[in-house]
């Protein structure tokens, strides 16, 4: 069957995941950050802190207007990373908990930033037709 789009005159597309990550839930590019900063939790424990952090910030006023993409990660991954802890799934210093937290979200910012690159190509085509 072909599909007649002579008369689409617009196309939407939902941000989370599909031009910032390439389709992958966040939750993976997080873990991802994760493991490759050496945070050592299993998937498990990290997938808690993670459902946690994200019901915190569904029931809080935690992100601001002001905020910018970045510190919305740093905010979460802070809440994540304290969730480990208060959880004795990891037991680290302050100074290493900040850093990996600092670490974990400009490596998820970094490649959000590179994905919207690629995604934004895309929508410039798409902008001369629709």
């Amino acid at each position: 069957m072909k599909t007649e789009l002579s008369n689409v005159k617009a196309l939407i597309f939902d941000y989370g995941g599909t031009l910032d990550t390439r389709g992958r839930h966040w939750a993976h590019v997080l873990w991802e950050a994760f493991t490759k900063n050496n945070v050592p939790v299993t998937e498990e424990q990290f997938r808690e802190a993670y459902v946690y952090a994200e019901r915190t910030l569904g029931k809080n006023p935690i992100i601001q207007p002001e905020d910018d993409f970045r510190a919305l990660l740093q905010k979460k991954v802070n809440i994540e990373t304290q969730r480990l802890v208060e959880l004795g799934y990891w037991s680290t210093t302050e100074d290493d908990r900040l850093q990996k937290t600092t670490s974990v979200a400009q490596y998820c910012y970094d490649y959000a930033r590179t994905t919207v690159q690629e995604s934004k190509n895309t929508l410039c085509q798409l902008h001369k037709v629709y």
